[in-house]
């Protein structure tokens, strides 16, 4: 019965649809960031985000909720996977739900449990300031995500150049173009995950591209942009057009 829906993605706005909400109030609205960063060059410091934390080598960066639909899960095995093959990377975790991921860590086996200890670091719910210090310090980003309509973290990691890995699920395949911006895998898939953060680590050259092509994308998803779409919608529902 509402006026409008707002949908994160094409996909979600189908799903609508699906459920019986009528085309025509629908509307699709891209999520946004704040263009300029919230932290100084000199506050972001990423050697000194590894020192402080004791991390040496390539670091993958999850930021968001640390469970099994989120991807953290899927992840955790990639990185101990990578590990077992003489690939020595670094997994940092920045959200909440991590008592979650650690109950998980110590019912895996104990091979996992020791790759863990030396090569996962679970920071919890951190501040700004902590989140875009990781965003700096780390190789990529992976949110190998099913139930994101969107993804803003994504955004967040273009603002610093950074490669991205996303699930190819719910709506992130709308904001990481395959190949172009970042790369997509089979949302559960381990192994694809693990190849793709390979490939990644061993193509320098590929992450930057990728990295400096989400860097360009991010440009067209200020919340500038977000606020304008949405009080477009706001005054065709008053004036009774939406």
């Amino acid at each position: 019965g509402a006026a409008a829906v707002l949908a994160l993605s094409q996909r979600e706005a189908a799903a609508f649809v699906a459920l019986g909400v009528k085309p025509q109030c629908v509307h699709p609205i891209r999520m946004g960031v704040q263009l300029q960063l919230p932290v100084s060059p000199a506050e972001l410091d990423p050697v000194g985000f590894r020192r402080e934390r004791g991390i040496e080598g390539p670091v993958v960066a999850f930021v968001g909720a640390n469970t099994y639909d989120k991807g953290a899960f899927t992840l955790i095995h990639s990185i101990v996977q990578l590990n077992l093959e003489g690939l020595a990377v670094n997994l940092v975790c920045a959200g909440p739900q991590s008592q979650g991921l650690m109950d998980y860590l110590r019912q895996q086996p104990q091979q996992v449990q020791t790759v863990a200890r030396d090569r996962i670091t679970v920071l919890g719910v951190v501040d700004e300031v902590t989140k875009h210090r990781l965003l700096a310090a780390c190789n990529l980003l992976a949110l190998p995500s099913q139930v994101d309509t969107f993804g803003i973290v994504f955004l967040e990691a273009w603002l610093h150049g950074k490669a991205v890995i996303g699930a190819n699920a719910g709506g992130i395949p709308e904001v990481v173009e395959h190949e172009r911006n970042g790369l997509l895998v089979p949302f559960g898939e381990s192994a694809a995950l693990a190849a793709a953060i390979r490939r990644l680590l061993r193509e320098p050259s590929l992450a930057t591209r990728l990295g400096d092509a989400g860097r360009s994308a991010v440009q067209h998803h200020s919340w500038d942009a977000t606020y304008q779409t949405l009080l477009g919608i706001y005054h065709r529902v008053l004036a009774g057009t939406a």
